[in-house]
């Protein structure tokens, strides 16, 4: 596991991830590469990251750090809402909790559950593990997912900030919650010759700033999926087998994680897609 945890249905899915030092170890992890790099805890990996220059690729492999997986953790909000979740480790020094939520709309109703779900870690982080830092929790939505995030943003959760894998929306109600958002985000878009998702454009233009949009060269928008498919060829593209561009995502998504919880800030993942772009991984970089 790099830094993302795997998906519950076609539409949907959110993570939570918080900084911590990881200690065990995972099976049935993707067939890539482990980096080189040693460390011994978290705070030598962010020395080492910001007093390097960024690059996205250096995220294609796993971290230094061992994971572990917890299923089907339930999660009480009260006692008539408890929301099933499952809880990723990740070698790059983050837990990732994936949030079983319903993959239909009206999403501003998966929007107001994420918001409480941050809102009871930020204050009792310890029903998950004793070591995440509530200071340090970022969200993320993969397609009408990004919309909950809008709205859970939008509504100041108690996050750094946001990733959005190629944002969907719909209707109206969605820009109001954008145009309040504060909190840093990064939109990792998939390629707009190969899918163009409904009203992506809602997820730059209404976010008034702090906002960073990097597109994935020949990426359709089921490839921000998981877990991975075995490598083929997709339909849409020819030049990159599907596993290769799910771990694009991921390394940009990785890069943009500890971009904001690292630092609180856009400018190391906006340095690293720089490098995807030179690579021709990533294109049309924007930021405002």
């Amino acid at each position: 596991m790099t830094g993302i945890a795997n998906v519950r249905g076609k539409s949907f899915w959110a993570v939570i991830a918080l900084l911590v030092l990881i200690t065990t170890y995972c099976t049935g992890m993707p067939n890539v590469g482990q980096t080189g790099l040693r460390v011994a805890n978290l705070d030598e990996l962010r020395a080492y990251l910001l007093s390097n220059k960024p690059d996205v690729e250096r995220f294609r492999d796993r971290g230094p750090f061992r994971v572990t997986v917890k299923n089907d953790i339930d999660i009480a909000l009260s006692v008539k809402e408890h929301i099933k979740a499952d809880l990723y480790l990740a070698t790059w020094g983050m837990h990732s909790l994936a949030l079983s939520l319903p993959n239909h709309g009206p999403w501003t109703t998966n929007g107001n559950a994420l918001l409480r779900v941050v809102n009871l870690l930020h204050t009792r982080p310890e029903i998950l593990d004793n070591r995440i830092d509530p200071a340090r929790i970022i969200v993320a939505g993969h397609s009408f997912g990004a919309s909950a995030l809008a709205v859970a943003l939008g509504k100041d959760a108690p996050a750094l900030g946001g990733i959005m894998l190629d944002p969907a929306g719909v209707g109206r109600n969605i820009p109001p919650y954008l145009r309040k958002m504060r909190a840093p985000v990064v939109v990792i878009a998939s390629d707009d010759r190969i899918t163009m998702t409904r009203n992506r454009g809602y997820f730059f233009t209404n976010i008034p700033a702090n906002v960073v949009r990097v597109s994935i060269t020949n990426a359709s928008h089921e490839d921000a999926q998981f877990p991975l498919e075995p490598a083929a060829q997709t339909a849409e593209s020819d030049t990159a087998p599907l596993e290769v561009l799910q771990m694009t995502y991921v390394s940009a998504l990785t890069s943009a994680a500890l971009s904001l919880g690292l630092t609180g800030k856009l400018d190391y993942a906006w340095e690293s897609f720089a490098e995807g772009v030179k690579s021709g991984r990533l294109f049309d970089p924007l930021r405002k």
